[in-house]
């Protein structure tokens, strides 16, 4: 069973974090994403997004943190 499965199952909400996101994500929120979110701002070069790969998922995981803490308490 994957993880999209699972969190169905239990009633978790699931999100997903990737590099880049295509256009079209109604197949992933079918098979149980609660949301989706690219780590990437905009559009790049592979080795430009690379390069800023690291600084941009901590700004998303940080962004998502705050988020996350302010809509559970």
């Amino acid at each position: 069973m994957g993880v999209a499965q699972l969190a169905n199952k239990y009633q978790v909400p699931l999100i997903g974090i990737a590099g880049h996101l295509g256009q079209d994500l109604i197949p992933l929120y079918r098979a149980g994403f609660t949301a989706l979110f690219s780590i990437n701002p905009r559009p790049q070069s592979l080795a430009h997004a690379l390069n800023l790969g690291p600084k941009n998922l901590e700004t998303l995981a940080y962004n998502l943190s705050r988020l996350l803490t302010k809509t559970t308490h």
